[in-house]
């Protein structure tokens, strides 16, 4: 399994977006997050469900692709 791309599409007021592997399509995809509480899920362990604006797809993140997100906002590369 592919681990959480650290590239980032674009930010939003609302959400974010980055690269992350779809586990349906088993391939990267552009996919999106709520930004509200987004931290709050990380420091808790709590699921972070992302959407693929691309296939259409929702999934959970995951623990690696959630630290790897976690990193990011840490660094402000998201």
């Amino acid at each position: 399994m592919f681990a959480f791309a650290e590239e980032v599409c674009a930010i939003s007021i609302t959400g974010y977006s980055f690269i992350a592997y779809c586990p349906e399509c088993k391939e990267q995809r552009s996919a999106s997050c709520a930004r509200e509480g987004l931290n709050e899920r990380l420091e808790n362990g709590t699921d972070v469900e992302v959407a693929s604006v691309t296939c259409g797809h929702a999934w959970k993140l995951s623990e690696q692709e959630r630290r790897n997100l976690k990193k990011m906002l840490k660094e402000g590369t998201l």
